[in-house]
């Protein structure tokens, strides 16, 4: 019915043409008259647009609408708008009940409209032509926004009605407050910045309800963490552990309205620390800073990292003073060769896991592993392996000593040694014969379960076997038996 009323009206207006009644532009607001504007203020995002004032500007072709853009004249209508303060104003047309030419609107800085505010420009040619707005608007102040038609050279125009509410954010450049929500304007690829005020170190949550990039500056804005992305995958959240500072939350990206806030946990003065059996939920520091995590060891032997979800970190053994013991290793959960770390420990030591992973939290484990070893530090205090039995060890991290074994044949026979256990990077076997001639060696690969068979029959005699790291960041446990 109000699409058909529209119609008659448009019809008696093409019929009646000059016939209109003279009557200067106006703008109304719930159908009183009105001078001026006052947008909107969007602070939360959360506000229900709809419930937002309603204005209506109509003009028609006659000498009373005639305005002047850009020292050019123009049907239409300039309104005066007043802003609170720096920021983006929207002027979305809501409704259009008659449109009998294309009409152009643009935000000027003065009232004459010779300075445009901006570039942003809106272009209607029909009734469906519905749109929005956005101008960035430098200062607080008077803007002036026009509505205005090149009635002057097309004799069809008669009559334009728009209805639009407008609405201004002063979201540029303020500073976000803890747990609440920030509405943002629509970037358009250009970034925004947001300050984040952190008085003592931890974890800083970052949500938003868009998809886009961000960038984390510090007090200089000078990028910390790059093109960090929130989508529906990561729950359009990250999460970093920033020190105590001033830091800018730099969006880009987003070209409609969104939400942004920060929600700050504070880990305690404490640094983090494991024991044995224990997890600890990590919310990392970054892909370009670390998170260190103090061990103490209880136990001879190695302990094994694993860690639970989709998340991957790279993980780096160090010692007490933070020096690394071990290359940065990968751990994840989609591949078996990379879903556990395991390194070769001594009791009584202080340890550091120095981790590196991508913005979202996940959970660390660490297990104790002992090791009751009997082997020799050199060739010449190897100990005896019968054959058939099955011995432990474990290469410490951080240290160059080998472990040597040896075993001894009464006969000619054919000899197969059978080797299992795990390494972050890589150990190494090599076999001798009692004249320290090497009859056989294999590199062992993280997770590792390797038989060795001798190239035809070993003399009878005694044979000795050497483990040891293949780098200096390599560590690890095995067990070795031979028949």
């Amino acid at each position: 019915m109000k699409k058909a009323w529209k119609t008659m009206l448009l019809i008696c207006l093409l019929i009646l043409g000059s016939a209109l009644p003279v009557s200067a532009a106006t703008l109304t607001k719930s159908g009183k008259t009105a001078t001026s504007i006052t947008p909107t203020k969007v602070s939360t995002g959360s506000e229900d647009f709809n419930k937002f004032p309603v204005y209506e500007v109509s003009y028609v072709k006659t000498d009373a609408d005639v305005i002047s853009v850009n020292n050019s004249q123009y049907y239409g209508k300039v309104i005066p708008v007043k802003v609170s303060g720096k920021g983006d104003l929207y002027v979305e047309i809501t409704d259009i009940p008659m449109i009998t030419y294309s009409t152009t609107v643009q935000v000027y800085t003065d009232a004459a409209c010779i300075t445009r505010a901006d570039s942003g420009s809106l272009y209607m040619s029909t009734a469906s032509d519905v749109g929005k707005l956005r101008i960035t608007c430098s200062k607080k102040g008077t803007y002036y926004l026009a509505f205005y038609t090149y009635g002057s050279d097309y004799n069809n125009f008669t009559n334009n009605i728009f209805s639009f509410r407008t609405y201004f954010y002063s979201s540029a450049n303020a500073t976000l407050s803890n747990s609440k929500w920030l509405a943002c304007a629509g970037t358009d690829y250009t970034n925004k910045y947001y300050k984040i005020v952190l008085d003592k170190s931890g974890i800083v949550l970052l949500q938003s309800n868009s998809n886009m990039y961000f960038d984390i500056c510090n007090s200089k804005k000078s990028v910390l963490h790059s093109s960090v992305y929130f989508n529906s995958d990561n729950g359009r959240k990250a999460a970093l552990y920033l020190k105590k500072g001033t830091y800018y939350f730099c969006t880009k990206g987003a070209s409609e309205v969104y939400r942004v806030r920060y929600v700050f946990y504070n880990p305690g003065s404490k640094s983090y620390s494991i024991t044995n059996n224990q997890t600890l939920t990590l919310h990392p520091a970054s892909s370009s800073s670390y998170l260190y995590i103090a061990y103490k060891s209880k136990v001879n032997g190695y302990i094994t990292i694993t860690q639970s979800g989709d998340e991957s970190a790279y993980v780096t053994l160090c010692d007490s003073s933070k020096k690394t013991l071990s290359s940065e290793d990968l751990l994840c959960n989609y591949n078996d060769n990379y879903n556990k770390l395991v390194y070769g420990v001594k009791k009584g030591t202080t340890y550091y896991l120095k981790i590196k992973s991508s913005y979202n939290p996940f959970k660390l484990k660490l297990k104790e592993t002992s090791v009751s070893e009997k082997s020799g530090s050199s060739k010449k205090e190897a100990v005896k392996v019968s054959s058939g039995k099955t011995v432990k060890g474990t290469i410490q991290a951080g240290s160059s000593v080998a472990d040597w074994y040896k075993f001894t044949l009464t006969k000619s026979q054919i000899v197969n040694v059978y080797l299992k256990g795990r390494t972050n990077s890589w150990l190494k076997v090599v076999f001798y014969n009692s004249s320290g001639k090497n009859v056989g060696e294999t590199i062992l690969n993280r997770g590792f379960s390797v038989t060795m068979q001798s190239s035809g029959k070993f003399s009878k005699g005694t044979y000795y076997a050497k483990i040891y790291r293949y780098d200096s960041k390599s560590s690890g446990y095995y067990t070795l038996k031979w028949k």
